[in-house]
């Protein structure tokens, strides 16, 4: 496993802790308080290091191996949030749009991503038998 880690490219070396810092610490927010300050703190979190040369698709594949490497619950409103982080201290700002809607058996599925301003998203896709219908965007 460390070999792997070590012949990644140098960018991807340096986020990889840190998406996965950041992923755990936004999942232990919104265990512990109400979304709306977990949103609040979000808008005004950055990280300190030094995201100069991060791209998008960067920051996309650390949350996505950091959910895969954690044992814990990966809910995509966490994801998402944690990606806001990570962009945001990059300069990168993202809108976090939200969408409902049932899962063709009839069970109530809900689902968050992170849609920056060329239209590109970050975070896991929905399920594909769910028809989701857009909700108010959070800012």
């Amino acid at each position: 496993m460390f070999r792997r880690f070590a012949s990644l490219p140098t960018a991807r070396r340096r986020l990889l802790p840190v998406a996965l810092s950041v992923l755990t610490a936004v999942r232990l927010l919104l265990l512990l308080i109400p979304f709306r300050f977990v949103r609040r703190a979000i808008a005004r979190a950055r990280v300190p290091i030094a995201f100069s040369s991060v791209r998008v698709a960067d920051v996309a594949w650390a949350i996505e191996i950091a959910a895969l490497g954690s044992r814990a619950v990966n809910t995509c409103l966490a994801e998402a949030l944690a990606a806001d982080v990570l962009l945001r201290s990059a300069g990168v700002a993202g809108q976090l749009r939200f969408a409902a809607g049932r899962h063709l058996s009839g069970r109530f599925s809900a689902h968050a991503w992170l849609e920056l301003p060329d239209g590109s998203i970050v975070g896991t896709p929905p399920p594909a038998d769910v028809t989701l219908t857009p909700l108010r965007s959070a800012s």
